[in-house]
């Protein structure tokens, strides 16, 4: 009876060997992951953020780029990482089940989509998906999922990846600091911090949620109207905008110029806290922005090859959510063309003090 039980006992634990391995009636090993690419890309501030991670052998190798947007410089980084982010991440692809989604192994990183997701096993195989793509319910909470294991890796001694001045990969360099009134208003005189209220009380007054002004047709033969602030101040005085010669102490950062414009507007955002960008064309694409930055101060755009066409475009995105579009041009009779939402604020409509 003892040798009979004793084989018995030895059965059982043979068979709960072979279903813990992967035997008969056990679930399969998981596949090894040898690689894991993700990146975010195609947005129209031209923004971007990749983050790979290679196994090499007991460790592993992370590679970092990104970029806060289009005229920014590039952020990049390498350092070696535990090879556990990888088991990490081959096990929330398992539980989300992702060997089973039909993908595109061959396809390139997109252009135009949002999230890209490249895994590479050790057996060959490899598992290219893309929220560009059609994904099956949970993709992108699956996503996403991967995204904290990525940003959550630890150096070989322990140390998270991503953190401040001190950890491998500075995240702080790509944050966007909040605009603030004091910020913004320590850059104007107290004359030009005035005109810049009196503007925005008007434009709240007439229902608009920027103000447009044509300021003239400057002469930048010379260097161009951002380098030239003694000719810019003698314009604005020229064309009756005595009380806006404060526009001549703007930071270089707050001028928008298309080197064949003959024309100049100023364009204010009600909204302090709105992101304006300008792009060259009347489309916003990414190839084309010319500038980006927030709405706290005035904007001064430089664009009209022929005052009469539409030759740029602003897109005011306000923090409510509502977005704006302007491509500014002049009527025959020199009068900026109707404007959607916008007070027209030019010498010809108001009194000048």
């Amino acid at each position: 009876m003892k040798r009979f039980m004793a084989l018995l006992l030895a059965a059982v634990l043979a068979v709960s060997a072979a279903g813990c391995s992967g035997g008969t009636g056990g679930k399969s090993e998981r596949k090894e992951l040898t690689a894991c690419e993700y990146t975010e890309t195609g947005r129209p501030d031209g923004s971007y953020l990749s983050v790979s991670v290679t196994r090499k052998e007991k460790e592993a190798g992370l590679d970092f780029g990104a970029s806060a947007g289009t005229g920014t410089e590039p952020l990049s980084a390498q350092t070696p990482v535990r090879s556990e982010v990888l088991d990490r991440v081959a096990e929330t692809a398992e539980r989300w089940g992702m060997e089973d989604w039909s993908g595109n192994a061959s396809a390139a990183q997109p252009g135009d989509g949002v999230t890209a997701l490249r895994l590479t096993y050790a057996d060959g195989t490899r598992l290219y998906l893309s929220t560009a793509d059609d994904l099956p319910e949970g993709g992108p909470s699956a996503l996403e999922e991967i995204r904290e294991v990525l940003f959550t890796a630890q150096t070989p001694e322990g140390a998270p990846v991503f953190g401040g001045k001190e950890a491998p990969v500075d995240m702080t360099a790509l944050a966007e600091p909040e605009p603030s009134a004091d910020d913004w208003s320590d850059s104007l005189s107290p004359e030009g911090l005035a005109a810049v209220n009196s503007l925005r009380e008007q434009t709240m007054d007439d229902g608009g949620v920027y103000a447009i002004a044509f300021l003239g047709s400057p002469d930048t033969s010379a260097g161009g109207v951002a380098s030239d602030r003694g000719y810019l101040t003698l314009m604005l005085q020229a064309e009756g905008y005595d009380d806006l010669t404060f526009l001549s102490e703007l930071p270089a950062d707050r001028f928008a110029e298309l080197p064949e414009g003959r024309t100049l507007y100023l364009i204010l955002a009600l909204d302090p806290e709105a992101v304006i960008e300008v792009y060259r064309g009347t489309a916003a694409r990414p190839d084309s922005l010319l500038y980006r930055g927030d709405g706290a101060l005035p904007l001064l755009v430089r664009c009209g090859a022929d005052p009469a066409v539409q030759d740029a475009l602003v897109v005011i995105a306000a923090s409510d959510g509502s977005v704006t579009e302007i491509a500014p041009r002049l009527t025959e009779e020199g009068r900026i063309a109707p404007v959607m939402r916008g007070y027209d604020c030019s010498a010809y409509n108001r009194a000048v003090g």
